[in-house]
């Protein structure tokens, strides 16, 4: 299950980006219940999927620089 929270973790810090509402990596790191450490560990992973991240000092919010989209979906099948 752990996979799943990280994934969902992710997600929302894909929305944060979008909406160009994040914030720095502290304010990141409180909404997302994670540490700073592993905010910048999303970060890269979100940047090795394609996607070009900077930081706006005056905004005090991370944005993309690319039309970069992420969909995870699952499907979960249990027979009995």
């Amino acid at each position: 299950m752990n996979t799943i929270r990280q994934i969902e973790k992710i997600e929302r810090l894909h929305k944060f980006i979008k909406g160009n509402c994040s914030g720095d990596t502290r304010a990141l790191s409180e909404r997302l219940g994670v540490s700073r450490r592993t905010v910048q560990y999303y970060l890269q992973e979100l940047r090795e999927l394609g996607a070009i991240i900077s930081y706006d000092d005056m905004q005090k919010t991370y944005y993309y620089e690319n039309q970069f989209e992420i969909k995870f979906v699952f499907e979960i099948t249990v027979s009995v």
